[in-house]
């Protein structure tokens, strides 16, 4: 199946997540293609130009926005708040699985207002 084809069927996907999920993925995909094509180049002697190649292929870092602040529930019913792979906890957003730190739902409502009117979200992805 094609990178065309995939990105169709992504289209029909009925998840959001998995829709961006698999787009990331055909993305990563398509650079590493590149990247590969511009290693055989002209410059195939060349290690320092294969390593600009490849580098130049990188895929970009996501910009987030306070849109991307999500909220969830656990099965206990505690509440937790991520944006990315950051969860927030008391002391702010930190590298962890998105439920790492939860919270009561007023406490959450709270916390979740406050990020969102502040435009806080973490600092890599801005």
């Amino acid at each position: 199946m094609t990178n065309e084809e995939l990105m169709r069927e992504v289209a029909m996907a009925s998840s959001n997540h998995l829709r961006k999920v698999l787009e990331e993925l055909i993305t990563r995909s398509d650079l590493q293609a590149a990247a590969i094509v511009a290693m055989d180049g002209p410059d195939g002697d060349d290690v320092s130009a294969k390593v600009k190649a490849l580098t130049a292929h990188v895929a970009p870092k996501k910009k987030y926005t306070v849109e991307d602040i999500k909220r969830g529930i656990v099965a206990t019913g505690w509440h937790y708040i991520y944006c990315g792979g950051y969860g927030y906890s008391s002391s702010g957003w930190y590298k962890q699985r998105p439920d790492g730190s939860c919270f009561m739902k007023e406490v959450a409502d709270v916390i979740y207002a406050g990020l969102v009117a502040t435009g806080n979200i973490p600092e890599e992805y801005r």
